[in-house]
């Protein structure tokens, strides 16, 4: 079933992301001067996309007629489908960026954002 699968998607690359940052040193993205930046905006910019993310959520479920489109309202609602996905994917980069662009954390924003494509 969807939750099953989703339960494995999750945990597994949660696993592999948590296997690849533990693994390295803790200084391996600050030490040099690109390391830092890429560090200080992938962070900036995750917290920036989930706060988006979260928003998008808020204006999905409090929108008064469930079968129509939530417009007129901020965080990119009249210019994407979906917002939310567009900010989680998002999200998805700016982790990857503060975390060095690791194997198992690209290919979690890839596949997640593959999946998301096909709901949207």
């Amino acid at each position: 079933s969807d939750s099953v699968t989703e339960f494995a998607y999750y945990w597994c690359f949660g696993w592999w992301i948590a296997r690849t940052c533990a693994g390295r040193p803790s200084t391996a993205l600050t030490q040099s001067p690109l390391g830092f930046v890429l560090l200080t905006s992938g962070t900036v910019l995750w917290a920036f996309a989930e706060f988006c993310n979260y928003r998008c959520h808020v204006s999905l479920a409090t929108n008064p007629d469930k079968t129509k489109r939530v417009s007129g309202k901020p965080y990119l609602f009249d210019s994407v489908t979906c917002p939310h996905y567009f900010f989680e994917i998002t999200s998805w980069f700016g982790f990857n960026a503060a975390t060095g662009f690791t194997l198992a954390g690209t290919l979690f924003m890839t596949v997640g954002g593959l999946i998301m494509t096909c709901w949207a």
